[in-house]
Order: C-alpha cells, then structure tokens, then sequence
C-alpha cells in the first residue's frame, strides 16, 4: 500500500513536433500550440527528408513553413527545422536525442486491434529510442483535439 502520493512536474517549455503530409501532423501541432499560448513553450516544427527516397518533398516543407507562419503571426514561438536522414524515424530520433526538449508530441492513427504496432512503426520506434518524454496522440477524424494521449512512463 502507497503510504505517501507522489507529484511529478511535467515540463513543456520546449515541445518537438515532427510533422508530415496528414491531418494528423497538423493536429499535434495545434495542441503544441496551446501549450505554447498557455504555458509560454516553444515549438520546434521538425520534418524529416529520406535520402533514400528521391521524391520532391515540397509538400512536407510547405506543412513546416505554413505551421510556422500561423503560429508566428499569433506570437508564438516557433522554430521550423527541416533534416535529411536516412529514414524518418531515426531522423526524429537523432534530433530528439540531440536535443534538451521537454515533451514531444506526435500523432498517430489508431491501430487495429490486431496489430502488433501500438502507434504505427515510426511512432513505436520513437517511444522506444528516445531519451525525452513522448506523448504519442491517438487521433481520429471525426474528433478534435486529440482521443487519447498516451505518455510511456518507465
């Protein structure tokens, strides 16, 4: 029996959004935003080219620049970051690990229940290989801001 509760302090002044084509992307980037305009935090908006794929990714770049401008035009304190790495998962993980960020904050697409992959296979990878605080969103379309968070304690 716990005799005595313990409080934990999360913090979020410093928030990583990896972001791509999708809705999804773009919600996790609206809740970061609530942090940043509640709690003062700031935003890195982080989207990662594959160098093994030649495919023009102006489209992610254009999702990075568009979140960065919306934010910045409402104060908010945003940094956009576009990398190259070998694939986009240990691209995430390399800037994760690299950095001090309080909190990163990815969306996911449910999962069936059948599948072996809680939050898809570059979200299940992040969780594992990451050094800071993930908070992984459950989100679906026809719900808004987010289903679930769900925060990997160990």
């Amino acid at each position: 029996m716990i005799d005595q509760q313990t409080s934990y302090l999360a913090r979020t002044d410093k928030i990583l959004v990896p972001m791509a084509r999708g809705e999804s992307s773009k919600k996790a980037f609206t809740i970061a935003t609530e942090f940043a305009r509640n709690l003062g935090s700031q935003i890195t908006a982080l989207t990662i080219k594959e160098e093994t794929k030649e495919v023009t990714w102006s489209q992610k770049v254009a999702i990075i620049m568009n979140a960065y401008k919306e934010a910045k035009s409402e104060g908010l304190n945003v940094i956009p970051k576009i990398q190259s790495s070998r694939s986009v998962k240990e691209g995430i993980i390399t800037e994760i690990n690299s950095r001090n960020y309080d909190l990163v904050l990815m969306s996911s697409r449910a999962r069936p229940g059948i599948s072996a992959s809680l939050l898809g296979p570059i979200g299940d990878y992040v969780i594992k290989n990451s050094k800071n605080t993930v908070a992984a969103i459950s989100l679906k379309r026809d719900s808004y801001p987010y289903r679930n968070i769900f925060v990997p304690m160990s």
